[in-house]
């Protein structure tokens, strides 16, 4: 059994592909989600090589009797990727009391290195977000609940650590307020520097140039809760796509905000799609050229009446359907404001099962 794919290329004519793999391939498909099943999930990789256009066989990057989870892939400048993941030793798959640990590898395009830790025996993680520039710089920023105490929210911080080539740094608190900090997203733009967003009490901020630097918050609110699970990508230019999950009368669609690093503004919400279907799964990134591309999910939606018993029936009841992988490109006028479009066009690539 395979869950949460990740893919990135390298600089070396591969794409590699991670995700978490239950070892015990014999496990009945009735097992619940306790110690014995969670402590056989691993991280698994795989190498396409894009000459031959063929897949390596599936291989561990952990083998060991601990939950493995969330692996996260980040390709650098310099072509080779970090890989990040959650250890948890004592397997349960939902409790934040219980201390993790972060490792990560790096893939230098023939081989692992070996395992390192970015942080030990840390209680309260909520998310984390990964970042590679080159082989001298990396970055984590984390999502914390400091007392691991989910009814309170207000004391959830975030903190960075940074890789200098050797070692990742101790955790540095990066906020310290009495709201929820949370959806850390961290990036490297083309001259090195990092940029970090993340929602402070449903507000996006915006941290730009530097670890010191002083938060920007920013016009994008998140009061319909929709921006929690935001994706978001990077241009040479340091320009930032930030892309949603929006809900409407037709169904889940995709919105768009664009951050212009010259004039530091951000256009308004744009609307990518509007169909009646749920779109869901955005991965966005840039071309050479600057222009938006995104892959993402959409899943037909129809509506039936669903009998319930011989006196009951529900009428008009929404259904999910047919699931397909779409790839969107997105393309801003040359002298505009920023939220003008010229061009969208939906290019369809289904995807097999």
């Amino acid at each position: 059994m395979d869950y949460n794919p990740q893919l990135a290329y390298d600089g070396g004519g591969h794409v590699i592909a991670v995700w978490e793999r239950v070892k015990n391939e014999h496990l009945p498909i009735t097992s619940t989600l306790d110690i014995t099943y969670t402590r056989q999930i691993e991280i698994a990789y795989a190498i396409y090589n894009l000459d031959s256009e063929t897949w390596s066989a599936p291989a561990y990057l952990t083998e060991n009797n601990l939950l493995d989870r969330n692996p996260q892939l980040a390709r650098g400048q310099d072509g080779k990727l970090t890989l990040a993941w959650v250890e948890k030793p004592d397997g349960d798959f939902v409790d934040i009391t219980h201390p993790i640990n972060l490792r990560t590898r790096v893939w230098d395009g023939s081989a692992w290195s070996p395992v390192t830790t970015a942080a030990h025996n840390l209680s309260g993680l909520l998310r984390f977000s990964l970042a590679r520039y080159d082989a001298s710089q990396a970055s984590l920023l984390l999502a914390v609940d400091n007392d691991a105490d989910l009814s309170d929210i207000s004391d959830q911080d975030l903190y960075y650590c940074t890789w200098n080539g050797s070692a990742w740094s101790p955790l540095t608190q990066l906020t310290d307020n009495a709201v929820a900090d949370e959806s850390p997203t961290v990036l490297y733009r083309a001259d090195g520097s990092p940029q970090a967003l993340w929602l402070s009490a449903d507000r996006l901020m915006l941290l730009e140039g530097t670890w010191s630097g002083v938060p920007i918050s920013t016009t994008l609110s998140n009061s319909s809760g929709t921006l929690h699970d935001y994706r978001t990508g990077i241009d040479a230019s340091g320009n930032l796509a930030l892309m949603w999950q929006s809900q409407d009368s037709k169904g889940a669609n995709l919105s768009y905000a664009r951050y212009d690093r010259l004039s530091q503004t951000w256009s308004g919400e744009t609307a990518l799609t509007d169909e009646s279907a749920m779109i869901k799964q955005m991965a966005p990134t840039f071309t050479y050229g600057g222009d938006l591309l995104v892959g993402y999910v959409r899943q037909e939606i129809t509506y039936g009446d669903r009998v319930i018993s011989p006196t009951l029936t529900i009428t008009n009841v929404a259904q999910l359907g047919q699931a397909d992988l779409y790839v969107l490109r997105h393309t801003s006028r040359p002298n505009p404001t920023i939220n003008q479009v010229a061009l969208s066009k939906r290019i369809r690539r289904p995807v097999r099962p």
